[in-house]
């Protein structure tokens, strides 16, 4: 067999632009809630702990992205708001710090939650309360925390060893570390940006391996209640937040080439406390928040094209939490009114057509056409499953809108649902991504045929003399060399007769017994033609000629005629079917046989001189019983074969 695919457009790159989007309601927390964390566990549900309602909250819900329900797990230890979650290497979650009004322990103690078990456990203890601390996962596989404590002036840092269970401090910052944020850099390294308790412009960056913080370049204005995030080319930017009662809607970027933060594209209003998360395809979508207009609003950064409205959503306003879940779609949760931001469509197409029919010879190459496309214009792939059990790989990405070409040939006769596929640029980076691929298409039956071809041997058969009121039985066999589908039929007339008249044989399938009886109710010669009709092109009709002689007990002169009479009763038989004969004369051996009406053995007895009947109690070589049906027996004494049919009815 052979496959083969074509492609008609050149291969394009990934950055296709893509505007749109929309929020649409998911389910609603149990517990109405502000200033809680949020983690994405590694199963694709969602964590979110504590938080402030009226006061410190200690309990914990987690969200189930296939169902959209939220349901309560266990409770904290502690109190928190204001704290921080950090995912370890083994998939537990750690809390550490935040406020608790007095409430309950002291938020120094960490917690670790089990997803597996669905418990928090205490874990060692921090070196000093952590309000508005951040905390990041180092490559190490450590923790570790920044800023947050008042009593070293917000600028202590510690780390957290999870074999151990201990925290330990390690260098401070270099400047106040309060409601900042951090950036675990491509090279291990960790940036703590802006933020503090006095000033809040200042930048550093903590290595790991010395345990240093260094300085870099301040930000070009102050800003804390911000957000960041690392870009695909490994610089940084920071996006809006305020400083005293200035709302920011500023943006800067820093570029680790010249070292410096430079201003780029605004957001459309200034807000702070907000949410932003940079999504697959590297733009940046930002929402909520304080500030004039934020509550509702969200807004999505293109680097080609700057910042951009969105759809606004109903109800997620400052102090929200949001994550990106595994198959790309954002989750923007706070109290009651928590939404899914959807920003990738799924790709299209029209069932794949073949050219030039449905219907095609074995070996034959069959094309195809498709023109896929994608609402968001992203790059696309198509795949073809052929029903055969071959599937293609995927083609190359190609511009949305692209007709691709596709052949293949199939090696075997019969009908094929023939079906496409195809995927977005985005299901290379996330096989999970909302929308990336398509459903495989509605199947196109393709039909292939094969030439068959008829085996049989065409000599003339002679019954010789046959007792009038008796019968003979001799057959034949139908065999197909060909690797199509070989059907016909046989016909004659009487005295002969056939069994059974159609006939269809499968491409090396096995070949077919056709039993031919010659019943004479009067004496005499008699000639007729068995006709074979045939789907064989080269030999749709084969002719083979039948000849017998009718004869009485009287006129028997064929010196190979052992058998004088043959008898086989009850006939319908339910239970028992005693088959005897009588003989002219002693013979050496005579050989019973049944058949089915496939021709197949089903029971057979050699018996010696002196045996002239046999008893069949409906079961096979083995004792199990037959089925009821039509059965034949055939009886060989010399060279004479007198056979006849039975019913067995149970």
């Amino acid at each position: 067999m052979k496959k083969i695919f074509f492609l008609t457009a050149l291969i394009v790159l990934l950055s296709v632009p893509c505007f749109g989007g929309e929020w649409n309601l998911t389910g609603s927390l149990n517990q109405n809630r502000q200033e809680f964390q949020s983690v994405l566990l590694n199963d694709g549900r969602v964590l979110i702990a504590g938080g402030f309602s009226s006061g410190p909250l200690s309990s914990c819900e987690i969200y189930d992205p296939i169902t959209g329900i939220w349901t309560t797990t266990d409770s904290m230890y502690c109190h928190r708001y204001e704290f921080s979650l950090t995912k370890l290497p083994n998939g537990k979650i750690l809390a550490t710090g935040g406020f608790n009004y007095g409430v309950g322990p002291s938020t120094k103690i960490g917690e670790i939650y089990d997803p597996d078990t669905e418990t928090w456990t205490t874990t060692g203890e921090l070196n000093y309360f952590r309000g508005e601390h951040r905390a990041v996962l180092l490559p190490n596989e450590k923790v570790l925390i920044v800023g947050g404590d008042s009593q070293n002036n917000y600028q202590g840092c510690e780390i957290y060893d999870g074999e151990t269970e201990i925290f330990a401090l390690t260098g401070f910052c270099i400047y106040q570390k309060v409601k900042h944020t951090l950036e675990l850099l491509d090279d291990g390294r960790v940036m703590a940006i802006g933020g503090g308790n006095s000033s809040y412009e200042h930048c550093e960056i903590y290595d790991p391996n010395t345990e240093i913080w260094t300085e870099i370049e301040s930000l070009n204005e102050s800003r804390y209640g911000h957000t960041s995030h690392l870009l695909s080319n490994g610089n940084v930017i920071a996006i809006a937040g305020r400083w005293g009662n200035n709302y920011n809607n500023s943006c800067e970027i820093y570029d680790f080439a010249t070292e410096q933060w430079t201003f780029t594209d605004s957001l459309l209003i200034g807000r702070t406390c907000h949410q932003s998360q940079r999504l697959l395809n590297d733009k940046i979508i930002a929402f909520s928040g304080m500030g004039p207009g934020a509550p509702l609003s969200g807004e999505i950064y293109n680097p080609q094209n700057g910042w951009q409205n969105i759809a606004n959503f109903l109800g997620c306003y400052e102090n929200s939490s949001s994550e990106v879940l595994q198959d790309e779609r954002v989750l923007a949760i706070r109290g009651n009114v928590n939404e899914i931001y959807t920003w990738n469509y799924m790709p299209f197409f029209d069932s794949p057509n073949p050219i030039g029919g449905n219907a095609w010879g074995i070996g034959e190459e069959v094309e195809f056409s498709i023109t896929p496309s994608d609402p968001d214009q992203d790059s696309i792939s198509v795949r073809f499953n052929w029903g055969d059990g071959n599937i293609t790989q995927w083609t190359e990405l190609v511009a949305s809108g692209t007709t691709l070409t596709f052949s293949h040939s199939w090696g075997e006769e019969g009908n094929y649902n023939v079906r496409a596929q195809v995927r977005d640029q985005w299901h290379l980076l996330n096989p999970e991504c909302h929308n990336s691929i398509s459903d495989w298409s509605n199947p196109v039956i393709i039909s292939i045929t094969g030439t068959p071809v008829i085996e049989i041997d065409s000599n003339p058969i002679n019954f010789g003399q046959v007792l009038v009121g008796s019968d003979s039985t001799v057959s034949i066999f139908i065999s197909n060399s060909g690797n199509g589908t070989l059907e016909g039929q046989v016909s004659t007339e009487t005295p002969f007769s056939i069994d059974p008249e159609n006939f269809l044989i499968s491409p090396q399938g096995n070949d077919k017994e056709i039993f031919i009886t010659f019943s004479p109710t009067s004496t005499g010669f008699f000639d007729k033609i068995l006709l074979i009709q045939s789907n064989d092109p080269e030999n749709p009709e084969i002719e083979i000629l039948l000849s017998g002689e009718g004869v009485d007990f009287n006129s028997v002169t064929d010196p190979v005629l052992n058998i004088a009479s043959v008898s086989a009763y009850p006939n319908p038989f339910n239970s028992e079917l005693t088959i005897s004969f009588s003989m002219y004369e002693v013979r050496p051996r005579t050989l019973i046989t049944i058949y089915n009406i496939k021709g197949q053995v089903v029971k057979a007895w050699a018996l010696d001189p002196s045996t002239t009947q046999v008893t069949w109690r409906g079961r096979d070589e083995n004792g199990n019983p037959v089925s009821s049906g039509i059965y034949f027996y055939r009886i060989k004494a010399g060279d004479y074969r007198p056979s006849g049919k039975v019913i067995l009815l149970k």
